[in-house]
């Protein structure tokens, strides 16, 4: 047969022509390709006597049993079968086939079927020697193949054609891939030569010299690794050469100690493979223009790059992934940092002539670099704080960010050492590391070169309340720290309410500024006191690392919620009048439906409604529900007097910007009373209303988490008069009206408990409502088998004339504990102006003096929506 990497002799084409002509003249008396089984008990592949059949086997050749087989086949000559059949039961073989020599002696057992097939149960058998040639669209099966011994005795596995490996195990041999040939998911422990169209599939490759050869593995013409995973092992004679067009696919290539991985005869301007590991040697040679590119997942490489002529001719490319060079590498060309690739070097690869690492890329490590161009981040260290030193020139791109991580707590920090000139440009990103806060004009050292040149263009760190300034001298750059007010602009946004809370804490960070930490002055030495728990407080404040965290944190300290809870307040209130209006006079005859001196009512609802954050006020949901009944007496022909009580229910949650939950219980108690006129009626109300409420104020400072907790009374008072005509228009009736209304809420001070300095300790406040009104009550009239019904529907526009001054719903508050801190105004949302409300209802007679109505609606408010239920009954006697 033709060896690869052997001339043949000219006689032998002549010699193959013959016989392939002798092979057509006969080819019509060949019969059918035939099977047999190996029965022994003789060794010879040859001898028909050792076959079933009493013929040498053509097709499938099968060995099974263990007796009387004898365990040694031997071959001298090349045997061509579709098939070796190891059956179940087999026993453990060793074949040889003849020791390789020149095409007309080697020993070949030559496949062109379905390959072999191993159902043995043994680990594997053994080629003791000789070569084993798979073609056409063979496979090897599942087959384990090993020669015993790694000894200089070649023995080859031959895949050609179209063949493939299967899943076959391979240990100790040669395998030679040629043609379109597959490794397949084999593994390989051995050496490898691969040719023409090849590809290592998916097949694991060890590559192991075999005793007494010096030989590399080769891999060459327009072969593939596929996506193979090749470990060379450690060893002088260990090598994998790829070479010419050969590519690399997706392949994981591992070299080990003296191992070799040489790309040194590639012809091709490029070599792609998906990710290198190891501590062994990857050769790059020299060329005129080549690349080895590096695109995967990432991983580790401890080993060495050589070759290279001092310039960027050569260039080994990291791409995507996350890459790490612990090794010192003799490699002069350029190295290069593939849009968004990572490179960490913790070795020294400062022999080369450059790295180039573009936009988008990251830079790391604690090594040594040659002369680099950062385009991207640049960011000393490898999971800490460490030293990344630059053998030459460091020149910044304008969109490159440099990361530098400081310790206040050692005043250590991140550097970056340069030989030569250092141009800086891009950005500059500080992060402080631990617990520990900087102290004002602590300084770190970030930079070092022969010269510094330009400045970085922004600088940005992780602490709201710090400013880290870059100092800029001939040689150096360092980091100055500062700290800033609570109450800056990028914090509180102009939101009065945060600003206001920000201000306080300055105002206590001022006050106690000289009197330290340690040192508790009696309380009635005129010296600020300190609060430990505060202080503790307003250091976790300063470690948040983002403006709108800080924000947030602001915000779930103010008692804005107290605020906003007048308006709550308030539209209880105005449930309250709005079910006595509805019952005044209702009883006493106004659609001639009952009759009588006296009248009972109650009158039970429920409301949902929805404040609209505006400005920089809270947005926030409540619900309003209750029952209320009445008495009254018509004390002339057109005048009627009533009592009336009820109790409301207030919830307040969904509060903006923090979690709040208010609830309240409201007790009111009225008289009101009606008079006409013809067609003009007039109704008044006054009442009184005494509230009961309890809070919860969760806080969250950084990882402090607190839940303040309050308990308050508040009063109201209601005062509304109104005037109706009543018309009558056929079978309907139209009744306008118009409205006078003042509401005033009265809410207690109080000092919250349960979060420690941050309890506040909240003022009392008031808040005022003065509503004119204009609307239209339209109804009509039918019995249901003698029962009068009565549809109707109310529709008013309310204009509200104080609440758009949002000065008028407001709390003054403080810390309780911290008096340093001072006082401060907190406001909160009302509704707004401008209210059009709706609704539908329905009375019925259920008998002659009692009738039930039930109604619905909604209330569009400036700032937000009100929808709501109702329903009672009215009984006249």
């Amino acid at each position: 047969m033709n060896r690869v990497g052997r001339r043949e002799p000219w006689w032998s084409g002549l010699r193959r022509l013959v016989l392939a002509s002798s092979a057509l003249v006969a080819l019509p008396m060949l019969a059918a390709a035939q099977d047999a089984t190996w029965t022994g008990p003789g060794t010879s592949m040859l001898d028909a006597a050792n076959w079933s059949t009493g013929a040498v086997p053509t097709g499938t050749a099968t060995f099974a049993g263990a007796l009387p087989v004898v365990p040694t086949i031997v071959a001298l000559t090349p045997l061509r079968l579709g098939e070796i059949r190891f059956a179940a039961g087999a026993g453990a073989y060793v074949v040889t086939l003849g020791t390789l020599g020149p095409p007309t002696s080697d020993g070949t057992l030559r496949l062109n079927g379905a390959g072999i097939t191993d159902l043995s149960g043994q680990a594997s058998f053994d080629l003791a020697a000789g070569l084993i040639v798979a073609e056409g669209q063979a496979s090897l099966g599942s087959v384990r193949i090993a020669s015993g011994t790694n000894t200089g005795l070649r023995r080859e596995i031959d895949l050609q054609d179209n063949a493939r490996g299967g899943t076959a195990g391979l240990v100790n041999v040669t395998l030679s891939l040629r043609g379109n040939a597959s490794a397949e998911r084999l593994t390989l422990f051995g050496e490898l030569v691969a040719r023409d169209n090849a590809t290592l599939g998916d097949a694991t490759i060890n590559i192991i010299a075999l005793n007494g050869t010096t030989r590399p593995s080769v891999v060459a013409g327009n072969a593939s690794l596929g996506a193979a995973r090749i470990t060379i092992e450690d060893g002088p004679n260990n090598m994998l050469r790829v070479a010419q067009n050969a590519t690399g696919g997706t392949a994981a290539v591992t070299v080990r100690g003296a191992g070799q991985f040489d790309l040194s005869l590639m012809t091709a301007p490029s070599f792609t493979i998906g990710s290198l590991a190891g501590d062994g040697r990857v050769l790059i040679g020299t060329h005129p223009r080549f690349g080895l590119i590096i695109d995967g997942p990432g991983g580790t490489f401890g080993g060495t790059f050589e070759g290279g002529t001092g310039t960027t001719a050569e260039q080994v490319i990291f791409q995507t992934g996350t890459y790490r060079l612990t090794g010192t590498s003799p490699f002069s060309g350029a190295y290069v940092v593939g849009n968004n690739g990572t490179l960490i070097v913790n070795g020294d690869i400062s022999a080369g002539a450059q790295l180039l690492a573009g936009s988008g890329t990251t830079l790391r490590g604690t090594g040594t670099l040659p002369a680099a161009v950062v385009g991207g981040t640049l960011a000393p260290g490898d999971g800490g704080i460490g030293t990344l030193s630059v053998a030459g020139r460091l020149l910044y791109g304008t969109q490159a960010v440099t990361e530098i991580e400081v310790n206040p707590a050692t005043s250590a920090a991140d550097r970056i050492n340069v030989s030569a000139v250092a141009v800086l440009a891009g950005g500059l990103q500080v992060t402080s590391l631990g617990a520990a806060l900087p102290t004002n004009g602590q300084t770190f050292t970030i930079l070092q070169a022969s010269a510094v040149q330009n400045t970085y263009i922004a600088v940005a760190d992780n602490l709201t309340f710090f400013d880290f300034t870059p100092v800029y001298t001939a040689t150096q750059v360092d980091l100055v720290a500062t700290q800033l007010p609570f109450a800056i602009p990028t914090v509180t946004n102009n939101v009065r309410n945060v600003t206001s809370q920000a201000t306080a804490l300055d105002t206590y960070t001022a006050a106690v500024a000289t009197t330290p930490p340690s040192v508790a002055p009696p309380a009635n030495a005129g010296v600020p006191q300190r609060n430990s728990d505060f202080d503790t407080v307003l250091t976790e404040l300063l470690r948040i690392p983002t403006a709108a965290q800080a924000t947030n944190a602001l915000h779930s300290m103010t008692g804005e919620v107290y605020a906003s809870f007048t308006t709550v307040g308030l539209e209880q209130l105005d449930r309250f009048r709005y079910a006595a209006f509805d019952a005044a006079g209702s009883c006493e005859g106004r659609g001639g439906e009952m009759r009588g001196r006296y009248c009972a009512w109650a009158d039970a609802y429920y409301v949902s409604a929805s404040l609209d954050g505006e400005g920089d006020l809270a947005g926030f949901d409540y619900t309003l529900g209750g029952i209320q009944g009445g008495v009254e007496m018509r004390v002339q022909p057109d005048a009627v007097v009533g009592f009336t009580v009820g109790y409301g229910e207030q919830r307040m949650r969904n509060f903006d910007f923090a979690s709040r939950r208010l609830t309240g219980d409201a007790l009111f108690a009225g008289v009101y009373g009606s008079y006409g006129v013809g067609p003009w009626q007039a109704v008044g109300l006054v009442g009184y209303t005494r509230f009961d409420v309890d809070g919860e104020r969760d806080i969250a400072v950084g990882s402090i988490a607190r839940q303040a907790r309050s308990n308050f009374g508040a009063d109201g008072v209601n005062a509304a008069v109104a005037l109706r005509y009543r018309a009558d228009l056929g079978g309907f009736r139209l009744e306008p009206e118009v409205l006078l209304a003042f509401t005033q809420y009265w809410q207690e001070g109080f000092t919250e408990t349960g979060a420690g300095s941050l309890n506040l300790r909240v003022n009392g406040t008031d808040a005022n409502s003065f509503v004119t009104g204009i609307g239209v009550r339209a109804s009509t009239e039918f019995t249901v088998e003698g029962r009068m019904v009565r549809p109707f529907a109310v529709l008013r526009y309310e204009h509200d004339w104080l609440a758009g001054e949002k000065e008028d719903h407001r709390v003054n508050a403080s810390f309780a504990a911290v008096p340093e801190a001072g006082s401060w105004t907190v406001f909160g949302q009302n509704r707004g102006r401008e209210n059009l409300i709706g609704r539908l209802g329905v009375v019925g007679e259920f008998t002659s003096n009692v009738a039930l109505f039930a109604t619905a609606g909604g209330q569009l408010n400036s700032n937000g929506t009100e929808w709501g239920v109702g329903g009672g009954l009215r009984v006249t006697f």
